[in-house]
Formats: C-alpha cells, sequence, structure tokens
C-alpha cells in the first residue's frame, strides 16, 4: 500500500501547495496554541520536495525585542541538526582521500594515543584499559565511549569534569574559559572514556572531535573547513559558526522558560531570554569568543538547511550533477550502528528515540520490532535538536520538512506529525 502511495507521490514532484488551507489549518491547530499560551514567541514551518519549497507557515516572532517576524531566511541556532553537516564534511574529506573512517583518531589527535575507561558502574572504581582504540567511525556513530555534559552523572566523575572544567558545553560556543577547538580537545584527551569503544551508543562529543580531525587535515579552521567543503558546494549562503555583522539583524532570539507566573490580566509570557547567554547577546553565533562546534555550532535558515535536505531527496544530485557518492550517501542515510546494536540502543542515552537507527549525524525511524539491517524497514531520516529544531527527511514520498524555533531546552516534537500531513496532503493534491 505504501509503495503505491509513494509511487502516486512522485508524480508530484512540481506541484505546489502552499495555499492547501487544509494543510494550513491542520499546522496551526498543531503549533498554534503554543504561540497563543505564549509557550514560545513563535515558529516557522517548511516542506519541500527535490526541486524546493512546497509549503510554509509561521505565527508570532522570531525575536519579540526587534519584531523580527519567523521566515524561511531567519538564522536560527540549529544546535545538534550541525551534526549531519559535520557528518557530511567528514565523509566529503574520506571521498578526496583525507582521511578513513576506520583510521583511529590518534593518527590525527597524538593526545587519545593512551585512553582508558571509567564506565558508569559502581563495581568499577577505577580506569581501565580501553580494548581498542577509537575510530573517526566510532565518533560519527556515538559508539566511541566518548559522553557529554546532557548525560547523567550516574557512577562516575567524567561527566562532572566536563561540567566543571568547561569542556564543550553548550555555553562554551559562545564564551570558552578553555579556548579554540584545538584546546578544548587537549582538555577532553585528559578525561577517561565512560564505556569501551564500539559497545554502547552514548550521545556524545564525538562530532566535536570529528571537527577537529577536520581542521588537521584540511590546514583549516572547522568553520573554513564547513564553507569550503560543504555550504559553498551545497549553495548554503547563510550557515556560519560566528554570524557577519550584516547578517545579524535576521537572527532569531535564544528564548528558555520562564518559570514564574503573574497574576496580572491576560496571559503572561512562559519565556523569557536564554540565560546561558552573555547579557549582550540574543543567541549565539555574536561572539568569536567561544570555540567552533562541529556537535552545536552552526546557525542557519531553514532555505539552506533544505540543501542539505534536497541533496538527499535527489539522490546526491547538486546542481544536476554528482556531488555525493552513492557510498557517501549511504552513510549519511542508512544505518551505521554496528550490528550488535539494536533500534533500542539509542533509548538509554536518548529516551525520546524509539525505534531509531544512527547515521552520520542522522536518525533513522525504522517500524516497530524492524530489523535494522533491512533497508526496506527504514521509515525516514529525522533529528530534534535541544533549540527544538527539526527536521524530516522521507525518500520514499519524495518530501522533506523544518520546524524552526528558539528554545532550550527541547520540549516540542512535531516532526511525525508534519510528515504526516505533508504526505497526506500530496496525496490529496495528486487526486484532485
Amino acid at each position: 500500500m505504501r509503495k503505491l502511495l509513494v509511487l502516486a507521490l512522485l508524480c508530484l514532484a512540481n506541484i505546489a501547495f502552499a495555499a492547501n488551507e487544509g494543510f494550513d489549518a491542520e499546522i496551526d491547530r498543531l503549533i498554534g496554541p503554543l504561540v497563543e499560551e505564549r509557550l514560545i514567541p513563535g515558529y516557522y514551518v517548511s516542506v519541500y520536495n527535490k526541486d524546493g519549497l512546497l509549503f510554509e507557515k509561521s505565527s508570532g516572532l522570531a525575536d519579540d525585542r526587534t519584531n523580527l517576524p519567523p521566515g524561511e531566511d531567519v538564522l536560527y541556532f540549529i544546535d545538534s541538526m550541525s551534526k549531519p553537516l559535520t557528518g557530511l564534511l567528514m565523509i566529503r574529506l574520506q571521498e578526496l582521500g583525507k582521511l578513513q573512517f576506520d583510521d583511529p583518531i590518534e593518527k590525527y589527535l597524538p593526545q587519545f594515543a593512551n585512553l582508558t575507561v571509567l564506565p558508569n558502574d559502581p563495581s568499577s572504581a577505577l580506569p581501565q584499559p580501553v580494548k581498542s582504540s577509537v575510530t573517526i567511525r566510532h565518533l560519527l556513530t556515538h559508539t566511541s565511549g566518548f559522553t557529554t555534559t546532557l548525560a547523567p552523572a550516574v557512577n562516575n566523575g567524567v561527566v562532572g569534569s566536563l561540567k566543571k572544567q568547561r569542556i564543550m558545553t553548550r555555553n562554551s560556543i559562545a564564551n570558552s574559559k578553555v579556548g579554540n577547538l584545538a584546546a578544548q580537545i587537549t582538555k577532553l584527551s585528559e578525561l577517561p572514556l565512560v564505556s569501551q569503544p564500539g559497545e554502547k551508543f552514548e550521545y556524545s562529543v564525538g562530532y566535536d572531535i570529528a571537527g577537529r580531525i577536520a581542521e588537521v587535515v584540511t590546514g583549516q579552521d572547522l568553520a573554513a573547513a564547513m564553507q569550503t567543503f560543504v555550504f559553498a558546494p551545497l549553495g548554503m549562503e547563510d550557515s556560519f559558526f560566528v554570524i557577519p555583522q550584516a547578517k545579524q539583524s535576521k537572527l532569531a532570539r535564544l528564548y528558555g522558560p520562564h518559570g514564574r507566573s503573574y497574576q496580572v490580566p491576560g496571559k503572561p509570557k512562559r519565556y523569557r531570554k536564554y540565560a546561558g547567554l552573555p547579557k549582550t547577546q540574543s543567541n549565539f553565533g555574536l561572539s568569536a569568543a567561544g570555540y567552533q562546534s562541529g556537535s552545536i555550532g552552526v546557525l542557519t535558515t531553514a532555505q539552506d538547511y533544505s540543501r542539505l535536505l534536497r541533496m538527499i531527496l535527489n539522490g546526491g544530485i547538486v546542481n544536476g550533477s554528482r556531488w555525493l557518492s552513492k557510498a557517501g550517501l549511504q552513510r549519511l542515510t542508512v544505518n551505521q550502528l554496528p550490528e550488535n546494536l539494536g533500534p533500542s540502543s539509542m533509548v538509554e542515552s536518548l529516551p525520546s528515540m524509539t525505534h531509531s537507527g544512527y547515521s552520520f549525524g542522522v536518525g533513522i525511524k525504522v517500524a516497530a520490532q524492524s530489523d535494522l539491517a533491512d533497508v526496506e524497514n527504514h521509515q525516514y531520516l529525522y533529528w530534534a535538536s535541544a533549540a527544538n529544531t527539526q527536521f524530516f527527511v522521507d525518500s520514499q514520498a519524495g518530501v522533506a520538512g523544518i520546524f524552526m524555533t528558539q528554545h532550550v531546552p527541547a520540549r516540542y516534537f512535531f516532526l511525525d506529525r508534519i510528515r504526516e500531513l505533508a504526505v497526506q496532503y500530496l496525496a490529496e493534491q495528486q487526486s484532485n
């Protein structure tokens, strides 16, 4: 049944449904209450096929201080939606012969030559030797044994040390007390892993380490390497680690929850400026005092990010020519987790990521009780960041979508429903 639907949808490659009132109303019912109840200031939703924009919907404001309306050209801090871009950078560098995915990371970063492991296990009070080297592949699949400051500090001090020393915290990309990416990596190398390489999915700073390897093999800083090998080839002209002054008027403001309530007429705001930023900064990307993070450091627009998604929908073709090899595309779109890790392996580290595999930066939704190794069970690609930016790509239906707002931490997940609506309304357009 799904295959018949997909065949029908593929016939719609050039149809635009921006005026579809039903779709518009459904999105408003889904997300509009968050704006009406003042939980978020505003949002932007867009849907694309391989050729371009099909539908967009926005409400409220992207910045309630400057009255900036949400839009396809507004700059958003995309947090962990940076990882697919860093994954793609590493894929391109591999295709250019600058690295191999099974290379040990100490080949490029010698300070990681003597790693140890301190598991989250009360019976393991002392660090243990690693059984094998961490590879670039481990970094890109979160199976390296590194962790992140967002992980629960259960039974060992690694997470606490990351926080205390301000190693690769979110706030460090605005104001790094440690120094640049190279300095951050050096500090990280002094701490043990929390699991043996290859044995467990542990959401981590692996993409920051990958970013540093990219710097080493290209001789450029991460921002320049990303510009050279990803942004420019894809036509992403509004994607940055530090936003040029001329573009700053299009930057959304980053918010967090406001816990107080006020007995005043009307509905009080239940959000406020994100507390992790310097007082003079409305969002990340406004200062070079931080470090360039391959995990969470990119700011971009929906229009720019759609170029990544449309490249996937076009099977690696950009501007009519093959840019990403078929093997490279598979690394970005097909499960890359080790065979011993099934579709529940991500849940311990990322509880919301159920029935999923993972590629190089992208989640892969699979049918319940399905085998990750069977590509036929892959339903769609997706990711949702802690800043409440989200995307999906359904290559079988030929459609992709983006949701943008700015609120840390993540509280609102709309991808499943937006995708269902997009597929539904594409089908209805075809039948009319």
